[in-house]
């Protein structure tokens, strides 16, 4: 780290070293440097056209719960290149926004691209729970169990919405057990 804050650190560096930074902070989980490294990086008069830049960028803004600035930029990797990670991200993004319709559109994108997303149908899970679209609730989180889900603070949330819901106690725990797997 500290041979990339010397290399940034003369003011000669380049939109390239300042991306590559992000990165590096991003895989280091230190979101303020992330942040203000990608930043640097778009703004650059010559723009990225590689939508892992803004994916990225997109990740650290959700991490630091800046949802609509994350939902901007995962949308302008998917004017790149449409993913379901982008669009799982702004799913998310949506979801804490509390905008259920547009999370839902954007889960739908995100299973149309791979449909085998533990995290979409977790999320898609939650929606249906507070749509109280219950059946399909149910038949997400099945899918959810399906495919191995690694996502815990999702699981950790269909846990708790089914509880407050009343609803499959054997879901809530289903779903309690396989987070505290993790």
């Amino acid at each position: 780290a500290t041979r990339v804050e010397r290399l940034l650190g003369t003011g000669s560096a380049s939109r390239e070293a300042w991306r590559l930074a992000g990165e590096c902070y991003l895989q280091m989980q230190d979101m303020d440097k992330a942040l203000q490294a990608f930043n640097t990086a778009l703004s650059f008069e010559q723009k990225f056209d590689d939508p892992v830049v803004y994916v990225h960028l997109g990740t650290v803004l959700l991490a630091k719960k800046r949802w609509k600035q994350a939902s901007m930029m995962l949308l302008r990797s998917i004017h790149f290149r449409p993913t379901a990670e982008a669009w799982s991200g702004v799913a998310y993004a949506e979801y804490r926004a509390d905008e259920l319709q547009l999370c839902y559109e954007a889960l739908c994108e995100a299973n149309l691209l791979d449909n085998e997303r533990s995290d979409v149908w977790a999320q898609l899970t939650l929606v249906h729970l507070r749509m109280e679209n219950r059946e399909s609730a149910d038949g997400c989180f099945k899918q959810c169990l399906a495919h191995s889900p690694d996502c815990e603070e999702l699981l950790i949330e269909v846990s708790a919405e089914y509880n407050r819901r009343e609803r499959h106690p054997s879901f809530a725990e289903a779903a309690a057990r396989r987070a505290l797997e993790l």
